[in-house]
């Protein structure tokens, strides 16, 4: 892309410091809830998620769910601080 004169911008996740609803979201993003029971979950309208979710993409650098999982699960996203993850544990 360079070549081209564009730059892409790779977001460099540093440590965050979310609130405690973002990170409530967090958590049910990463138990795999959609928008619509993540709403129903805390008593506010779907639209309500998605914008509190874009807010959340921008403050974080992630671009998606998977990025913001990933960064979470990795400890780059402070609040409640997720339990490590061992292989095997908790496991169904």
């Amino acid at each position: 892309m360079a070549r081209y004169g564009i730059t892409v911008r790779t977001p460099e996740l540093t440590e965050q410091r979310l609130s405690e609803l973002e990170m409530q979201l967090v958590e049910l993003i990463t138990e795999g809830r959609s928008n619509r029971q993540i709403a129903a979950r805390i008593t506010m309208s779907e639209k309500t998620v998605e914008n509190h979710l874009t807010r959340l993409f921008g403050k974080t650098g992630c671009r998606n769910r998977r990025e913001l999982v990933v960064a979470h699960l990795a400890g780059r996203l402070t609040g409640l601080a997720p339990e490590p993850w061992e292989p095997g544990v908790g496991a169904r």
